[in-house]
């Protein structure tokens, strides 16, 4: 995905989730992006993104 394009998703998505002090915005969705597009394991997306599993499944969850 192109820069622009991810910029737009973020504009269209901000008015239903919310950045946190742990996990940001655009992470929230490069993290569903990452586990949609990959078809990868939370343990996977865990371990390229640097939080638990619990935080994976918390965030996935609210995208």
């Amino acid at each position: 995905m192109d820069k622009p394009t991810f910029r737009e998703l973020i504009i269209l998505l901000k008015p239903h989730l919310k950045a946190t002090n742990c996990v940001s915005l655009e992470e929230q969705v490069m993290l569903f992006l990452f586990v949609v597009g990959n078809s990868a394991s939370n343990q996977l997306s865990g371990e390229r993104f640097q939080h638990s599993g619990e935080t994976i499944s918390h965030y996935f969850n609210k995208v």
